[in-house]
């Protein structure tokens, strides 16, 4: 009876486990260019990115995962939008350091004044955008839509490839940003290079897509991927001075 268990038990384990090849991220830039920490000049990679499903499943990329009780381990360093960047030394290969805080906080790391910097995001907009969300009934469910620049391409079917833009400053950034934290500290003597990866959560996702996304994942069967959607190339990042 014990041994039956055991078995049982294993065999949902494995079923409920994605294959980390299922889906597969690939970031089509070369390189990726910063000035220096602190340095305030404006410099934008527009990161273009592919995800490719490997599998014979239709899965539903849920990247607005709460860490706590998901099995997954969060290393939120740089992240903007669901993707995370870890960035290393070229020469040790060790992850530098980063600065966590997020937009809204930026400008008191250098003493900036509010109306001179371009990194403060309009209160106003974002008030503007809560009233839509409230009128259409998705009080609880607003940073689904705050954060919509990956949302539009998250279904992926059998052997589909799905493509994808991504503009972001490295090491500053500008008056309006969705969800963006983190800023890397990385300077003009030294060489790096990113590795980035987007994580997908089947255990809340219930609790954090809106009504309409929950209904088209179940009369259609899709599967929800669980796990980080890791990069299989890493690419450079150049300062510039």
């Amino acid at each position: 009876m014990v041994r039956k268990l055991i078995i049982i038990f294993l065999l949902l384990f494995l079923s409920c486990k994605e294959n980390k090849d299922n889906l597969e991220l690939t970031i089509l830039n070369k390189e990726l260019v910063a000035f220096q920490y602190g340095s305030h000049k404006d410099t934008i990679n527009i990161i273009k990115y592919c995800i490719e499903n490997k599998s014979n499943n239709k899965y539903y990329i849920c990247n607005m995962p709460e860490f706590e009780n998901n099995g997954l381990e969060s290393n939120k360093n740089l992240y903007k939008n669901g993707f995370y960047f870890n960035i290393y030394d070229s020469s040790t290969k060790k992850e530098i350091e980063y600065n966590k805080i997020i937009v809204s906080n930026f400008f008191n790391e250098f003493k900036v004044k509010r109306n001179s910097y371009d990194s403060i995001c309009s209160v106003n907009y974002l008030k503007i955008k809560n009233k839509e969300y409230e009128r259409m009934g998705y009080v609880d469910n607003y940073s689904y839509f705050m954060t919509n620049e990956f949302r539009q391409s998250n279904f992926i079917h059998p052997n589909e490839k799905i493509y994808g833009q991504l503009y972001i400053n490295l090491t500053d950034t500008m008056r309006y940003e969705d969800a963006r934290s983190g800023f890397a500290k990385i300077y003009s003597k030294n060489k790096y290079y990113t590795k980035i990866s987007l994580p997908s959560d089947s255990v809340n996702y219930k609790k954090k897509l809106p009504k309409h996304i929950l209904q088209r994942i179940e009369e259609n069967n899709f599967k929800i991927y669980h796990g980080f959607i890791e990069c299989k190339n890493k690419v450079a990042v150049k300062v510039i001075e």
